[in-house]
Formats: structure tokens, sequence, C-alpha cells
């Protein structure tokens, strides 16, 4: 191989003849490929009947500085021979980007009708898949491969709009959520590359409210139905409920496009778009005062990687979103979050009360952006079950049925036990044993057995001083001195379950009525007390009941 590149590019004494040299012997001696061809065409070199592409030689003159003596250019002049060579991974890309590439005004013209032109086409055009696929073995960084389902995808760059920007002395770019690191990289600008942004004067977002169901789901593009709790019938709940608060408004839906226009709408939702196309710069709603985004939506991650190996030249894997890939996804995350809240054009309507409910595991760190972006707009994580409990995701409803059961049970001073809340709330025992377990910690058994005596405790007349002294001494001492100020004890190092120990013991020695020896100020701090190691998700269960807790 090094003998027959000799023959096709001899060393010549010049840097340029050198580099191109050095490089011809690297793509030789690196590239598996080159073997191949190697084996296929070494034993016809000698036969002078076939053409082997060989490219052409070249003398060089140098032209030096009358004054300096210093060489000022290099003068490249083909020989005219051509010497038979073994084509390289770029001769065969030359050569199928010849042979493949179609002519498109020898086989349509003006006169066919659109119909012709398609046929003609079918027939005709031969889609060059070839030449990308060589120059990716050939080491083409920005040339992106990718199988699906014997379904070959090839990603190129598409160099139009940087040989505009290269041609012109001014380039203006209207798109107000890109990032500006992000446009250099795409017009393959130096990173030091100065970009003058500017925007209008800052406007008032204070008439716009974002409703984030971030417990609601994905809202994604794979839906199943059938159910009341599939996606699909949770969606249409919300829908249905948004428009039964907002009868008198119109409301405008932005959904996936595979289901978008699916939907059986309420009357005064008007008008309907889909995410990647009406999401982005879309007029149509600037007569709707109410919004429904279905979705926290990602752009296709295929797509998304292909683009970014195409410009960065960074092969990823799209489903990893870690590292600057992963910070890209999340920069075009928020750029449609952005522009989809900009949709019904809330600056330009300043007295209308405009409304956004976004469904969607949309992230803190997203709905802070937005916070940061949109001076004045008001932001509130609403749950889905307390807006619209058809909405709720199944786990979420048989959690918050168990625990309103439990607190009416309590309040209604019947049994609190896993059969009848199983019954009322329509599972299973085991069912219910089980999202209790991830409910609560396993001492939740003790602490809800103190929580309900306290609570029947504070539903009887109690007046201690009545009855204090017939009690006896131990007996008054703990109902007097110890209960009162069990707190101190706490703070000494006495765990919760010991607390609960010592009034499980006391009561059983002298029965449940000695609670009714105990002050109404101490039962309640004892209800307190036992409430407070329960996990947050009981807590943020408890605090979205529309009922307080009867405390």
């Amino acid at each position: 191989m090094e003998k027959l590149a000799s023959l096709s590019i001899p060393k010549n004494k010049w840097l340029s003849s050198e580099q191109k040299y050095q490089q011809y012997l690297t793509l030789i001696a690196q590239d598996k490929f080159n073997t191949l061809i190697e084996e296929i065409y070494s034993d016809k070199i000698t036969d002078p009947q076939i053409n082997l592409w060989g490219e052409p030689e070249y003398t060089y003159k140098a032209n030096h500085d009358p004054i300096t003596g210093e060489i000022t250019t290099v003068e490249e002049t083909p020989t005219g021979e051509i010497l038979p060579t073994i084509p390289s991974i770029d001769d065969l890309i030359t050569q199928c980007q010849k042979i493949l590439q179609t002519k498109f005004d020898e086989i349509i013209d003006a006169g066919m009708t659109p119909g012709e032109k398609t046929e003609a086409l079918e027939l005709n055009h031969v889609l060059d898949f070839l030449s990308p696929i060589l120059k990716v073995i050939n080491g083409h960084k920005k040339t992106s491969l990718s199988l699906t389902k014997n379904c070959l995808t090839i990603t190129k760059p598409w160099y139009r709009h940087q040989d505009i920007i290269k041609s012109a002395a001014v380039s203006i770019f209207l798109d107000a959520t890109i990032d500006v690191n992000d446009l250099r990289s795409k017009l393959n600008l130096h990173r030091n590359q100065p970009i003058l942004t500017f925007s209008s004067k800052e406007k008032d977002y204070s008439n716009l409210h974002l409703k984030f169901l971030t417990d609601f789901g994905h809202g994604s593009n794979q839906r199943r139905n059938g159910s009341e709790f599939c996606e699909t019938e949770r969606i249409t709940a919300l829908i249905n409920q948004v428009s039964k608060n907002h009868k008198s408004e119109k409301i405008g839906l932005i959904d996936h496009k595979a289901h978008a226009y699916a939907h059986k709408l309420p009357s005064n939702v008007v008008k309907v778009g889909h995410w990647g196309n009406d999401s982005r710069g879309s007029n149509q709603f600037l007569d709707c005062t109410v919004m429904i985004d279905i979705g926290d939506y990602t752009e296709n991650l295929g797509a998304t990687s292909a683009d970014w190996h195409c410009t960065t030249g960074q092969s990823v894997n799209p489903t990893n979103l870690s590292g600057r890939y992963g910070c890209y996804v999340q920069r075009r995350r928020i750029a449609d979050l952005e522009q989809v809240i900009g949709r019904p054009r809330a600056t330009n309507r300043p007295d209308e009360e405009i409304t956004i409910y976004l469904p969607g595991k949309w992230k803190e760190d997203e709905t802070r952006a937005i916070a940061s972006r949109l001076p004045g707009v008001n932001i509130e994580e609403v749950a889905t079950y307390d807006f619209c409990q058809k909405a709720a995701r199944k786990g979420q409803q048989s959690q918050r049925k168990i625990i309103e059961t439990f607190w009416d049970l309590i309040t209604s001073q019947q049994d609190v036990t896993q059969d009848n809340i199983a019954k009322i709330v329509g599972l299973s025992r085991g069912r219910v044993a089980q999202i209790c377990k991830d409910l609560l910690p396993t001492s939740f058994v003790r602490f809800k057995k103190m929580l309900v005596l306290l609570w029947d405790n504070l539903s009887k007349t109690n007046i201690p001083e009545k009855a204090l002294s017939e009690l006896p001494e131990d007996v008054g001492w703990f109902v007097e001195k110890w209960l009162p100020n069990f707190h101190e004890y706490v703070q000494q190092g006495e765990t919760l379950e010991e607390v609960a120990e010592n009034i499980e013991l006391a009561i059983e020695f002298h029965g449940k009525q000695i609670l009714d020896y105990v002050s109404v100020d101490t039962i309640v701090d004892l209800i307190k007390l036992f409430m407070a190691p329960m996990p947050i998700n009981f807590w943020e269960e408890l605090r979205r009941q529309v009922e307080p807790i009867p405390i």
C-alpha cells in the first residue's frame, strides 16, 4: 500500500505536498475499509483497461519575493498524467455522489401536474444513502446514522443557514427562546464570536396565572385507555373539569398530535393545536382566556440526538440525558414551555386574566426558570386530586380516599380498622395494608391507636380538677405531672415510642377512663406529638383536603 501511495502522490519538498502525503498514508493505514478496497482492486492494478479513478500528478513552482527572497506563493500545476491507483474512501464517496446525483431538470418540468412529478421522482430519483455511510466509515463526525426497526435514518448537516450568515453583513434572529451558545454552535461560529442580544422593554405578566399539575403524570404520546384510571380517561376528566370551571370563557387546547384532534371536547373549547407546531409562533389562541397544555413536552430524542451529533460531532445515547447533551435537552424543554405559555399573548391583553393549566411532570428548576423569565407571573402548583378527583392517578385516588376515611372514622367514633377502611374505599384489605405501609412508618399502628384514643377523649366533657383527688397517687402523678410535661422527657432523649408505651401501660392498668382526667390542652399537644413523625407525603395529603384537619 505504501508503494501504491507513493505512486499516487510522490513525496515533495513543499509542506503542502507533505501534508497531503501523510494524510493519505494515514487514511490507508488506519481504516479497515481501505484494506477491503485493496483486496478487491489489487489484482486489477496492472490492467490498463480498468479505470481506477486515479488522481493526477502535480508539479509545484515557488514564487519568491524579489527583495527578501522569501516564498510568497506556490503554484500547483497538474502534469496531465493519470496513474492507476487503488481508490480511497474519499474517491468512492465522490463517485457515489456523481453516479447517484439526480438531475431534476431532466425528469420533471413545469408543465407536469403534481401527481406526474411525484410519479417521475419515484421512478427516477435514487436516494444517495451510500456516500453518507462511507463518510461515517471514513471518520466524518458530523453525520449521524441510526437503525430502528430495520429503518436506517441518516442525518446530515444542512449548511444553508451557515452559508447565508457568511454571505450577509448583518443577520437578525427573532427566536426569543434560543440560547446564545446554542445559536453559535448551530451556525458554526467561534465560541467567542460576539452576538448582540436585545429585547423590548420588560413586560408585566401579572395577569397570567399558571397552574402546574406536576403529579398528573407525563401526559405522553403513548397512552392507554379502557379504564377510568388510564391516562386517556383522566385527561378527558381534566378537560371537562376545566370547561366546567370556566363555562363562560373560551378555552384552547394543545396536546400531542396523535391525540389532540381525537378528543370529544366541550363546546367552550374553541381552539385545538398540537405540540411542536401550534405551541410555537401560533396566534390562533388570541381570543382564548384559558389554555390547557397537556404533557411535559420533550422534542423527539432520536431527532434531538442526531441534531446534536451533526452540530457538535459528539455521538450520544438519545435517552442518556447527562453532560452537555442533557443540558441542551433541558434548555429545549424550557424553551418549549416558555413558547407554549406565550400563545395567548398575555402581555398584549393586560386587561384580561389569562389562566393556563399545565398537567405534566414539569420539574422545579423548569418552573423556576419560567418565573425568572416572566416578571410578575402567578405560578401555583396544584394537586390533581384537589382540582379533579377523576383526573388523579389511581394510586393518588386510593391514598386520599384511605386518609379521608381514616379521619371520618375517627371523628364519627367508629373502629379504625383496615377491614372497615377497605369496605368504604372499595379495595381489598391487602391493598389497603400495602398503601398504608407506603404512606406511613411501621410505628404508625401504635401512634394511630394513641390518636384514636386522644381524639375520642376530646369529644367528652373533661373537668380534671373534679377527679384528680380521687386517683391513686401514682396515677395522679402520671396525669398531673408526667403527661403535661411529656415534652421535657422527649427533649431529654425519650423516644416517641417510649412515650406511647408509657401511655399504653397506664391505660392497660387503669383503663381508658384515666384520659378523662387529662386537660384538653395536654391532649391536643399529645395529638400533635404523634402526628409529628408521620412522613411528608402523609402530611401533604392531609393539607390538600378541603376540610381542615380535625385537631
